[in-house]
């Protein structure tokens, strides 16, 4: 995963607060593309799906320019809930414009991976060709296990066949 808008002292955080509008989560990623070095193996970029600034076509032509063959929806509008995400659905900035964002990056050629705070945009992110789904319960609390596991485990059992399933906390070990 190549996820310029986690570089800073507490990542964990950043994965978390990455979509708000102080962080520019696009404007890190396409200003780090001319520093990756050709991968060598399958790189997927998180890409702000829902930024309203930028066309898909732009960021999709950068990342292919770059030698990026995937992309996931990181920072994402799945960790918001209740009323915040309501109001996003509203303005088609919610989890439905990110579903679609990745369909369209699929349609393009790129690979895809999905953020997921439940088990129906996972089901939407497989049928749309996700090779991997990143689940997530929530930000885990001080001194409380991470949410993301349990529901990484109920996604797993979902998709036994399926694209792997890692929680938010996996993948944060693994950036770290």
């Amino acid at each position: 995963m190549f996820c310029p808008f986690l570089d800073g002292p507490d990542p964990a955080t950043l994965f978390w607060l990455g979509g708000l509008a102080w962080q520019d989560a696009n404007a890190r990623l396409l200003a780090s593309l001319g520093r990756v070095a050709p991968p060598r193996c399958i790189v997927y970029a998180g890409v702000f799906a829902v930024d309203p600034f930028r066309r898909d076509e732009d960021l999709f032509a950068a990342l292919a320019t770059a030698g990026i063959q995937g992309v996931v929806n990181l920072p994402s509008v799945a960790f918001m809930d209740g009323e915040l995400a309501a109001i996003l659905g509203s303005f088609d900035l919610g989890a439905q414009r990110e579903i679609a964002f990745l369909r369209r990056a699929r349609a393009t050629g790129l690979r895809i991976a999905g953020c997921a705070g439940d088990a129906d945009a996972a089901d939407a992110m497989v049928q749309a060709g996700a090779e991997l789904i990143i689940a997530h319960a929530g930000p885990p609390l001080p001194a409380k296990p991470d949410p993301g596991r349990a529901a990484a485990a109920r996604l797993r059992r979902r998709f036994a066949a399926g694209p792997p399933v890692i929680s938010a906390g996996e993948l944060l070990a693994t950036l770290g």
